[in-house]
């Protein structure tokens, strides 16, 4: 069977230890996102979308993540072939959005959060009125918590060590989760 191709990429300025005359000061990590909703973080971007192959699908959408690369943070995603950036809060991949985020918390050992975050994930599969919307936005809000022990302030480890990679996705959705709840009405980017 041949390897997927992701739906989605996007990408990040990350600042060099050292600053190289011949590489700069920074490069850019690459993340992206399959249909399933799995994402994975920091890959060899030529590989993953097959340039040899695809070259002209390769390069509008690797020049459409660079044009919208966060600067120390994961910037905006793009589709995939075509490199256009997705509309911050787009409701088209929350759902299963939240859905990984929750499966992240029960290695985190937060099953009841989880259990939310899944039963919101079915409404919004199924629900995408405004008013709908704006109620999940607002208990997504509120269920990142404050200060020590809030999701921001937590890292995920399995078998008692940190997940390095299982992490970077956490940071992934929780960022997406926060894009989400602090976007306006209006902002849902409907497909």
């Amino acid at each position: 069977m041949k390897n997927p191709v992701p739906i989605h990429v996007r990408a990040t300025w990350v600042p060099r230890q050292r600053r190289s005359l011949f590489f700069g000061a920074a490069y850019l990590s690459y993340d992206v996102r399959y249909a399933n909703g799995e994402v994975q973080s920091g890959v060899n971007i030529d590989d993953v979308l097959q340039g040899a192959r695809y070259p002209a699908d390769f390069h509008s959408t690797v020049n459409g993540a660079r044009a919208v690369a966060g600067k120390g943070m994961p910037g905006q995603w793009v589709d995939y072939p075509y490199g256009r950036p997705l509309p911050a809060g787009s409701l088209l991949f929350l759902p299963d959005d939240m859905s990984r985020f929750a499966s992240i918390l029960r290695v985190m050992g937060l099953g009841p959060l989880a259990q939310k975050y899944e039963a919101l994930a079915w409404q919004l599969r199924t629900d995408t009125s405004p008013g709908m919307v704006a109620e999940a936005r607002e208990w997504v809000s509120g269920s990142f918590g404050r200060g020590v022990g809030s999701l921001s302030d937590r890292y995920v480890c399995r078998d008692g060590a940190f997940d390095e990679e299982l992490n970077a996705e956490y940071e992934t959705l929780l960022q997406i989760l926060t894009d989400f709840a602090n976007a306006q009405t209006g902002e849902e980017g409907r497909p």
